[in-house]
This record gives structure tokens, sequence and C-alpha cells, in this order.
């Protein structure tokens, strides 16, 4: 959508139109008071209560951890792969020093180097998955995002909003003229929550709904 101004009887106001040719919508203006409205209720419902959090806090943890131990493995099969070209390369260093024929010497300081780069690639990828910053690090930097996302909308300043924005819809949100915003575009934190709010839906047991009967 574009935004532009509309002269009044004594002032100037703020709209909004969509610019796409093939939209239902094309180039229908929709008041920018509606428009930010409705932002700021989407914002609000975005906010979680306290036990959502402490639940949602839970569950990051959880998936935290196993990303933690998946990179620990990773790193401990990644130095047991080094250790063992280590032990190649030291095996054709010996080989190249026994032999006198150059066509062998070639050969073997050929795969010695090749031993060297496959080494140099497991230690990068090695050094990719350490984890830089603790759980508690990581979540205290997006708890303020999560707990309150208006409360950091209305409190930020063009440029911080532009950052909120990409980080709170990185999918880009979409709004309808007469439905208003699809929350299809959330961020995937968002949507756990949005998730975990969600009542869900009890499967019948095999007795059913109706109280038991005693036989006759």
């Amino acid at each position: 959508m574009t935004a532009g101004w509309t002269k009044g009887r004594s002032k100037h106001y703020p709209y909004y139109y969509c610019q796409n040719t093939g939209c239902a919508d094309w180039k229908k203006t929709i008041r920018a008071e509606n428009i930010h409205g409705e932002f700021d209720e989407l914002l609000k419902k975005m906010q979680p209560s306290g036990s959502l959090l402490k639940l949602a806090r839970a569950i990051l943890k959880d998936l935290w951890e196993q990303q933690a131990d998946a990179s620990r493995n990773v790193a401990s099969d990644s130095r047991a792969e080094v250790a063992a070209l280590d032990r190649k390369i030291s095996t054709l260093v010996d080989r190249i020093m026994e032999t006198d024929s150059p066509a062998i010497i070639n050969a073997y300081e050929t795969k010695v180097k090749t031993y060297e780069m496959e080494k140099a690639k497991l230690q990068e990828a090695h050094s990719n998955q350490s984890p830089a910053r603790s759980f508690e690090d990581l979540y205290r930097t997006a708890s303020g995002l999560l707990s309150s996302p208006w409360n950091l909308w209305r409190k930020a300043d063009f440029m911080e909003q532009k950052r909120l924005l990409r980080m709170l819809f990185p999918n880009k949100i979409q709004y309808a003229r007469n439905g208003g915003y699809r929350t299809a575009g959330i961020a995937a934190p968002f949507r756990l929550l949005e998730d975990l709010r969600a009542p869900k839906c009890g499967v019948v047991g095999p007795e059913g709904l109706e109280p038991p009967t005693r036989p006759l």
C-alpha cells in the first residue's frame, strides 16, 4: 500500500491505497487512523499472558538445549575425524622420509595436501557449530519483544519501528480492506505463542459423552 494525503475543509487527512492493479480494491482509499488503530490492536493481541510466556520460555529452552546437544555431537565427531586425519598425515610423512622414489614422494605429498584440506574444512565447520551465547543471554534479548511488542512499538522512533516490523513480520504483513490484517506473516515465536494460546479440541473417549449406565 501507498500513503497519501487528502484535503478536508480545514486540514489534510492521511490515507492509504492499494497500487496493485490486480487487486479488487485497487486505488480504493482506507483512512490511516483505521490502519494504525487495527495495527495497534494486532500488536496488543500478540502480547501473551505471564503464564503463557513462561510456558513458551520452557519450550524454547528445550529446543535450544536440543540444538546445543546436536552441536556438541557434531563437534565431537569433527574432532574425531580431525584426529584420524592427523594420524594418516603422520603415517604418510613417515613413508615420505623412508623412500627415495620421486614418484612415490609426489603421490604421498598430494595425499597429504588432500588430508590437510579436509582437516581445515572440518575445523571450520566445528568453529561454526559452537554456540556463541547461552540461552539466558539470548532469551534476555528476545524477552522484551516477546512479552510486549506493542509497548516497544509505541516507544520506538521511526528507524526502530522499521527494524521491529522486520522482526515481527519477516514475510511482510498483508491487509485486506474489508477484512483487516492477515496474520500469516507473523514471526515464528509469535506463531508458537498463538498455537499455545489456542484451545485444543479433545478427543472423545470410548465411553462417549453420556454418563455410564449401570447394567440392569
